[in-house]
């Protein structure tokens, strides 16, 4: 779910949950692990969240700073070159304390957000100098609340339902 206030462009509050993904093939090793997949991952405001800096881009829309994020995820590294690959699951809770940038059509309910950070695994167990960051951008578009949606599923059974009394009279 996600809460955005269009008369203050703000990013009031937000839940996104994240699905497992395919496997992500790494540039190279990583430790002993070329490969990670997302098992599960959730975002949602950090201490501090704040929304900063509206920009009106016209057209409906706007572009802002939001920040920080808390991020809640578990994530699995394989070695592609084994036959059998014996996977590191991670569960790595933290906090992104970056800003994210995000642009949202206050028209279409289109809300994109660049530049999350899901995981950041730390190197030094696996022998690394620097930590893995696994980045993404999500996009957003908006449904109705559920009770402009029950109004309208009603207004279709109403309208379906005088459609079946017209043609029984005839």
């Amino acid at each position: 779910f996600i809460d955005f206030d269009a008369g203050t462009i703000d990013l009031t509050d937000f839940l996104i949950t994240i699905p497992t993904s395919g496997i992500i093939d790494l540039d190279g090793m990583y430790g002993v692990y070329d490969q990670f997949r997302i098992e599960s991952a959730s975002i949602s405001p950090g201490v501090g969240y704040g929304t900063f800096s509206p920009v009106d881009l016209g057209g409906g829309d706007y572009s802002f700073i939001a920040g920080p994020l808390a991020i809640n995820g578990v994530y699995s590294a394989f070695d592609s070159t084994l036959t059998y690959s014996p996977a590191l699951n991670l569960a790595a809770p933290f906090t992104d304390t970056s800003l994210i940038n995000g642009t949202i059509n206050i028209d279409t309910g289109t809300l994109t957000l660049s530049g999350i950070t899901l995981a950041e695994i730390p190197g030094g167990p696996l022998g690394e100098t620097d930590d893995l960051q696994i980045k993404a951008d999500i996009v957003f578009v908006g449904v109705p609340e559920p009770t402009t949606a029950a109004l309208l599923g009603l207004g279709l059974v109403g309208i379906a339902s005088i459609r079946r009394r017209n043609l029984l009279k005839y």
